[in-house]
């Protein structure tokens, strides 16, 4: 769809839909969605180069939230609250795919959040940025910039020849795994890029972010 303020022709559009009496989130991932009947499966992991370390993700969205009008499978909310969008990435290291089954039918063993747990059955996260989306903006599409947590300091970074290494999740409402949210929040997103600091800009931090000017190549952490 179209919205001011992007950078090219066109941007992502999300929103819920109500599929066979189910609440479904509108979401978009890095990974693969398979379905087994009425029951989905969203696995998540992409295989990624990296030349250098990422402090932050940036990109440019616009949000439409209102309260919960959808409460099911035990979601830790009530009808009438706000209903969060978000967006996380996430640098990882797995041998697999995770996948987190919902659908007509949960499993909120596979349910799985970045922020809570520095690793997952598949493999390590090494780093992890994460964003809640509380209020509605207006027509024009805002830039955000989401600052990356590192977990794990290693100088070698994730082989996309044989892990999957990166992670970028957008979705409407915070407990769509729970098949919970508002029928009529939406999200557009465009314009995903990196965010790097300057070989001799050692701090951590939001300070520390100098964007577009890359690190050394070839050394994931420094």
């Amino acid at each position: 769809t179209t919205k001011a303020g992007r950078g090219g022709n066109s941007c992502a559009e999300m929103s819920a839909q109500n599929i066979l009496s189910v609440f479904a989130a509108g979401n978009l991932f890095t990974g693969d969605f398979t379905m087994k009947g009425s029951v989905g499966y969203a696995q998540f992991g992409q295989k990624y180069t990296y030349s250098a370390r990422p402090v932050a993700l940036k990109l440019k969205y616009a949000a439409t939230i209102n309260p919960i009008d959808k409460v099911a499978n035990d979601a830790p909310a009530s009808k009438g609250d706000i209903d969060k969008a978000r967006i996380f990435v996430c640098i990882i290291d797995w041998n697999a795919r995770h996948s987190v089954q919902s659908g007509t039918s949960i499993n909120a063993k596979t349910f799985w959040d970045p922020a809570t747990k520095y690793s997952q059955p598949e493999g390590d996260i090494i780093g992890y940025g994460s964003y809640f989306i509380t209020t509605s903006t207006d027509d024009t599409m805002q830039e955000l910039t989401i600052p990356i947590n590192y977990y794990k300091k290693t100088d070698i970074a994730p082989n996309p020849e044989e892990k999957y290494t990166m992670i970028i999740s957008c979705a409407t409402s915070y407990l769509g795994d729970y098949l919970t949210g508002s029928y009529t929040n939406k999200l557009w997103v465009d314009d995903f890029e990196w965010v790097y600091r300057s070989p001799d800009n050692k701090p951590e931090g939001p300070a520390a972010f100098t964007p577009d000017l890359p690190a050394i190549a070839g050394r994931f952490f420094y």
